[in-house]
C-alpha cells in the first residue's frame, strides 16, 4: 500500500476516533472508545480520552498510526506491540492506583462534608460542593454533597452580585467579609485551605465566632478577671445555667433556630441583672452568670428563681413555639471558697447535682458534694470492673414444694478489691448507661450459658435458669442476636433461659409485641418480677407469652397472718392458674409461708428459708444434695 493511501486511511480512522470519543465507556478511571473496523485496508481504530486530551490509534495493514491531541506519527505495528508489552502493565497499574486514590479522596470529602460542625464549601474546577449545614443555615435548596457550577449556586443564593462575593470567598484567604444571602447581609469569617487543585472553605458567622472565642477562654479565667476588677471584699454568686434540650432544637430545626433561642434567653437574663454583672457562654447550651452583692443564700435563691422563670417561658422563632427547660447550679464567693477555680467547680457540681436529682436548681450544700464525687468515682470503677473480672454471678435456687431444685436465678455481685462483695443495690443505678449495660448484659448471658454447659457435663439438668434484664437491652438488636448465638454455641434447649422483668418494666414494653415475639422465637421465656396489685397487667401476660410471675416478697411476708395479703395472694394465684402461668413465691423465710402458699397452688419457691444467693461452686453442691427436677415449671 502506498504511503499516501495509508495516510488517507489513517486520517479517516482518526476522524472516526474523534467521533467515537463521544460514546466512550468508563474503564479504570479513563474513557475507552469502542473499537471500529473498516473493511477498506483493514483499518481498526480505538483510543482513550482523559481530561483535555484525546489519544487515538489506527491500525492500517502492518502500520499503526497514533494521534496525541492532533500530533500524529506512525510506527510498524511490531514496535508498538513491543512498547505496549513493556509499558502496558505499568499503565494499567497506574490507572488502577489513580482510580483507588480518587475513590479514597471522594470518601474523605464526603466524611468532611457530613461531619463538619460548620458550613463548608469545596471548590474544584469551577464546581462547588456544599454540606448539609450550609444548606440549612443559608436556606440553599440544593442537594448536599453534589457538585454544582458556581454560577448556579450564586443564582440560588441571590443573583449576580453574590457570584462575585462567592468567588472572592473561594479565591481569598482567611478573612472576614460580608455576604448577602436570602435578602440578609451576613458577616462571615472564612478560612480557606488549598487542597489538590481545589480549595476547602469553612464559613463561620461573626456572632458564632465570637461565641467560640469566648468558649476558648475558660470560665475560671473570666471569673478571675471579674474579681480582679472588683478588688478586695468582692462578694458574688456564680451561677452555671444549662438547657439540655437546646441540643435537640439544634439537631431538628437547625443551628440558626438554636442560636435565636439562645440570643433571646441571653436578653431575658441580662434584663434581670445589673450592668456590672457578667454573662458568658460556656457551650451551645450553657451559660455562666456572675452577680455581685449576693453573699446571702436567700438572695441567690431569689435570683435563681427569677432567671429560671424568665428562661423557661416559651420561645417563638420563625412561627414555631419552643418550650426549653433550664436548670441551674450556684456557688457563693467567698463563703463556699476563696479560690476562684474552686467556686466555678462547685457551681458546675451543683448543676450536675440538680440534673441528676431532677431539680430546677441546686446550691452548694455540705454532704451532697461528697456523695456526688463518690458516685463519679464509683462509675469509673465500675467501667474497670468488667475489664478486671471483678464482677461475678451468684445463684439462688428455685425449689418445688418437695425441696427439689428446679432452677436458679443469676444475681450480679461486684467483688470490689477494697470493699469486698457488693450487692446490686450499691451500683445498679449506674448500669443505666449504654456504655455499661450492653457489654454487661452480654457478659451475664455468656456466663449463664456457660454454667448450663458445665452442669450438663456433670449430669445436672435444670429446667430453667433466670436472669434479670433491663428493657433497653431487649430493644438492642445486638444483644438479642448475641443471645441467639450463645444458645446455639452451647446447645441450650428452648425455654431453659428465662428473662426476668420487673412489673413496671414489663408494662413499659407490653405494647412492643415485636420484642416478645423475637424472644419467643428464640425459645427465651419471660418472668414478671415483683408482681403485685397491678391487675391491669394481666391483660398482657398471655399475649406476651409470660411463663411465670413472681409474687412480690412484701405480700409473701404477710401470709398467712395478714388478711389483706392473704386475699391478694389467693387472687393472683387463682388468676395466674386460669391463664396457665406459674406463680413463684419470692422471699420465703418461714415454714408457715410454704405450707400456706402450697395450699393455694403455688408451685415454686425462692427465699432464705431454702438458700441464700451463693457462688457457682456452692450452688452446684446444693443441687447435688437436694437433687434437681427435670420436669420444669
Amino acid at each position: 500500500m502506498s504511503p499516501r493511501l495509508r495516510g488517507l486511511f489513517a486520517v479517516v480512522g482518526l476522524v472516526l476516533v474523534g467521533v467515537t470519543a463521544r460514546y466512550a465507556l468508563p474503564f479504570l478511571g479513563v474513557w475507552v472508545f469502542p473499537l471500529m473496523f473498516l473493511p477498506l485496508g483493514g483499518v481498526l481504530a480505538a483510543g482513550v480520552r482523559g481530561a483535555g486530551m484525546v489519544w487515538g490509534v489506527v491500525w492500517v495493514g502492518f502500520f499503526l498510526w497514533a494521534d496525541w491531541r492532533g500530533y500524529g506519527g506512525y510506527l510498524p505495528s511490531g514496535w508498538v506491540w513491543l512498547i505496549w508489552g513493556v509499558g502496558g502493565s505499568a499503565l494499567v497499574e497506574y490507572a488502577i492506583r489513580l482510580r483507588r486514590d480518587r475513590d479514597f479522596l471522594l470518601r474523605v470529602v464526603e466524611g468532611l462534608m457530613e461531619g463538619a460542625a460548620h458550613p463548608v464549601m469545596v471548590s474544584v474546577g469551577g464546581r462547588v460542593w456544599v454540606n448539609a449545614r450550609l444548606c440549612e443555615e443559608w436556606m440553599l435548596r440544593i442537594e448536599p454533597g453534589k457538585g454544582y457550577p458556581i454560577e448556579s449556586v450564586s443564582m440560588l443564593l441571590g443573583g449576580g452580585s453574590v457570584e462575585e462575593e462567592l468567588k472572592g470567598i473561594l479565591e481569598g484567604g482567611e478573612e472576614e467579609t460580608e455576604l448577602e444571602v436570602g435578602g440578609r447581609r451576613r458577616r462571615v469569617w472564612c478560612t480557606r485551605r488549598c487542597v489538590a487543585g481545589g480549595c476547602v472553605v469553612v464559613v463561620v458567622e461573626r456572632e458564632e465566632r465570637r461565641e467560640e472565642e469566648e468558649r476558648v477562654l475558660p470560665p475560671v479565667v473570666r471569673f478571675q478577671e471579674y474579681l480582679a476588677s472588683r478588688g478586695e471584699g468582692a462578694v458574688c454568686a456564680v451561677i452555671h445555667l444549662a438547657a439540655p434540650s437546646l441540643w435537640e432544637v439544634g439537631q431538628v430545626y437547625g443551628r440558626g433556630v438554636q442560636r435565636q433561642v439562645i440570643a433571646r434567653a441571653m436578653e431575658r437574663i441580662r434584663s434581670l441583672m445589673r450592668p456590672s454583672d457578667e454573662v458568658w457562654t460556656a457551650g451551645e447550651d450553657r451559660f455562666f452568670l456572675v452577680a455581685g452583692g449576693m453573699g446571702e443564700r436567700g438572695k441567690v435563691v431569689g435570683l435563681l428563681r427569677r432567671v429560671l422563670s424568665a428562661c423557661n417561658r416559651p420561645y417563638v422563632v420563625e412561627g414555631r413555639r419552643f418550650d426549653v427547660v433550664w436548670v441551674a447550679g450556684a456557688a457563693v464567693y467567698p463563703s463556699d471558697s476563696r479560690h476562684p477555680a474552686r467556686v466555678v467547680e462547685v457551681a458546675e457540681l451543683a448543676l450536675e447535682h440538680a440534673l441528676k436529682e431532677g431539680r430546677s436548681y441546686s446550691l452548694h450544700e455540705e454532704g451532697w458534694e461528697q456523695r456526688f464525687r463518690s458516685l463519679v468515682v464509683r462509675r469509673h470503677e465500675l467501667h474497670r470492673a468488667l475489664e478486671r473480672n471483678e464482677l461475678v454471678l451468684f445463684y439462688q435456687p428455685f425449689v418445688d414444694k418437695e425441696g427439689t431444685v428446679v432452677g436458679a436465678e443469676a444475681l450480679l455481685r461486684w467483688n470490689h478489691p477494697d470493699e469486698g462483695i457488693l450487692s446490686p443495690g450499691e451500683f445498679v443505678s449506674l448500669l443505666e448507661e449504654k456504655s455499661l449495660i450492653l457489654p454487661l448484659g452480654k457478659w451475664v448471658v455468656a456466663e449463664v450459658c456457660g454454667l448450663w454447659a458445665r452442669m450438663r457435663e456433670q449430669g445436672i439438668v435444670l429446667p430453667f435458669l433466670s436472669l434479670n434484664v433491663a428493657p433497653p437491652l431487649l430493644r438492642e438488636g445486638e444483644f438479642v442476636s448475641f443471645c441467639a448465638d450463645k444458645m446455639a454455641v452451647y446447645d441450650i434447649p428452648r425455654d431453659v433461659l428465662m428473662f426476668e422483668l420487673t412489673e413496671r418494666s414489663f408494662l413499659s414494653l407490653a405494647e412492643e409485641e415485636g420484642v416478645f415475639a423475637s424472644l419467643r422465637g428464640m425459645g427465651i421465656s419471660l418472668c414478671v418480677d415483683d408482681f403485685g396489685t397491678g391487675y391491669s397487667s394481666f391483660n398482657y401476660l398471655k399475649r406476651c407469652w409470660v411463663r411465670a410471675i413472681k409474687l412480690d416478697h412484701s405480700f409473701v411476708a404477710g401470709v398467712p397472718e395478714r388478711r389483706e395479703d392473704v386475699a391478694i395472694v389467693q387472687s393472683v394465684v387463682r388468676l395466674a392458674g386460669d391463664l396457665g402461668i406459674v406463680v413463684i413465691a419470692e422471699g420465703v423465710e418461714r415454714r408457715e409461708q410454704v405450707a400456706f402458699l402450697s395450699a393455694q397452688g403455688c408451685a415454686v419457691f425462692q427465699g432464705f428459708y431454702y438458700a441464700r444467693p451463693m457462688p457457682e461452686e456452692q450452688f452446684l453442691l446444693v443441687v447435688q444434695e437436694r437433687g434437681s427436677g427435670r420436669d420444669g415449671i
